[in-house]
């Protein structure tokens, strides 16, 4: 014959909660302080120093471009003064008078460029 386990009953529970309950003796969940923004993980800084250095690299850039562009202005204007001359020359087509233009308009861009 086989032997059966006997079913084990809980031990009666004392409402006075006495040493013998482990239910009693259990505590309150005990939960951990909120985590700080404050020191930031070594990730953020890592994403800070590359933001900041994206748009140092912007500025830079820009102020680059824009010197260069306001140094090519002696350019333009030449080019649009080369462009009234040549109009002048398409409806009158005097050579003489558009040869004498583009002769100015090259000797004020020189100057602009290479000032003495």
């Amino acid at each position: 014959m086989t032997s059966v386990l006997p079913i084990s009953v809980p031990p009666p529970v004392n409402s006075g909660g006495s040493a013998t309950d482990p239910l009693a003796q259990l505590r309150d969940l005990h939960l951990p302080d909120p985590i700080g923004w404050w020191p930031l993980a070594p990730g953020w800084l890592l994403v800070g120093l590359v933001l900041l250095s994206m748009i140092l690299l912007g500025c830079w850039c820009s102020w680059r471009a824009w010197r260069k562009w306001r140094s090519g202005r002696y350019r333009r204007l030449a080019v649009a003064e080369l462009q009234c001359a040549f109009e002048d020359y398409s409806r009158t087509q005097n050579g003489v008078l558009f040869l004498q233009q583009l002769s100015q308009i090259l000797r004020r861009a020189a100057l602009l460029a290479f000032p003495t």
